[in-house]
């Protein structure tokens, strides 16, 4: 980052999932081209059983500050290995972390927790607010996914201290969706999505044999910033390892003042 640009991605990393190993190389590899100032990322495994740690192996190799939030502790397959685990919320940054939140919302036994995470971070003398989030994925659930949104929205406090706030994760829902469309138009606090800002649909999962876009970047709208690039990231194959970096395609947007 410079003084008036800041590059933003997230990533939903699977858990456990797959080939494990050999996926977070590929996320910490790619991570590297995409040099992001802020990464948020969901789905993060950590099992004291095997010293596994998604996001603490990330931001050691990338020389990233971070910040976790544990979740929806179990046990899990990983490596072969059924062993207690969590999955939680990460972010990693570039800049000074201030302070890491949690926020508790609404779950259903079906699912189970889901929650939110607030990172206050000092980066080249600006003060962001990253709010990182995994609505639930319950089918016919926008109901309830809008309800976790307004219990975002409400937890935000004195939003006008900060020069960039940003609302990033997984959100399981698309673009036309009631939470994704209440929260660009009607929500008490508006958000600018990166993609409909630039004028283009980022897909990032494939469900029911087609691709679409379930995974977002807002920014709270009328700071000092505005998208200037958004690109689908984490998205390359690898021919020897035989996976992709996660079952999800990440977003990269670039904001400049």
């Amino acid at each position: 980052m410079n003084s008036k640009s800041v590059t933003i991605a997230t990533l939903n990393t699977w858990k456990g999932e797959g080939a494990y190993t050999h996926r977070v190389q590929l996320i910490m590899e790619q991570a590297r081209e995409i040099q992001p100032d802020i990464l948020f990322l969901q789905e993060t495994l950590k099992t004291n059983a095997l010293g596994l740690d998604t996001s603490e192996f990330l931001a050691n190799r990338l020389n990233l500050s971070t910040a976790s939030q544990p979740a929806r502790q179990k046990k899990r397959i990983v490596e072969n290995t059924f062993v207690d685990s969590t999955s939680g919320l990460s972010v990693l940054t570039r800049g000074q972390i201030l302070s890491n939140k949690r926020f508790e919302l609404e779950s259903d036994q079906a699912d189970g927790e889901r929650i939110s995470q607030f990172v206050e971070i000092k980066l080249e003398g600006l003060l962001f607010l990253a709010i990182n989030t995994h609505l639930t994925f319950l089918k016919n659930s926008d109901g309830m996914r809008l309800r976790e949104l307004k219990q975002i929205l409400e937890a935000i406090e004195n939003s006008q201290k900060y020069d960039l706030v940003i609302l990033a994760g997984d959100f399981n829902c698309t673009p036309d969706s009631k939470p994704i469309v209440w929260l660009q138009t009607s929500a008490p606090i508006v958000f600018e999505e990166a993609c409909r800002s630039m004028g283009t649909r980022i897909q990032t999962v494939e469900r029911k044999n087609r691709l679409d876009q379930i995974d977002y970047i807002f920014q709270l709208k009328g700071k000092k910033f505005r998208f200037e690039s958004v690109r689908r990231v984490f998205d390359i194959w690898s021919p020897n390892r035989k996976t992709f970096p996660s079952d999800h395609f990440g977003v990269c947007a670039k904001l400049s003042m």
